[in-house]
């Protein structure tokens, strides 16, 4: 018997809504994805040692996995957005600066 020709998902399938945070919940977890999907739904597929997030197919976050209950990880770069300006940036979230 042949195999067949499209490959087959090993992953476990969430689709939770993204707070107001920008993070979504997976299992006991939380995850960052860009700030423009707050209070959308994503679909993310979990696999044994990352998680990928989907926005309409379109990967939008990868990151690795947390075994730890109640832990978060936070990818800087989804805080961040284009204004349209040459190396323009904007911080969409306010950031607390670091104690010194």
């Amino acid at each position: 018997m042949p195999l067949p020709q499209e490959p087959f998902e090993t992953g476990r399938l969430f689709t939770p809504r993204v707070d107001r945070y920008s993070q979504i919940a997976v299992r006991t977890n939380r995850y960052s994805v860009p700030t423009r999907l707050i209070g959308k739904r994503g679909r993310v597929v979990l696999h044994a040692s990352h998680l990928v997030v989907y926005d309409r197919n379109i990967e939008v976050a990868r990151h690795e996995r947390l075994i730890a209950k109640g832990s978060c990880r936070l990818d800087p770069d989804h805080y961040l957005a284009w204004d349209g300006g040459v190396h323009a940036f904007v911080l969409d979230t306010v950031v607390a600066p670091a104690p010194l």
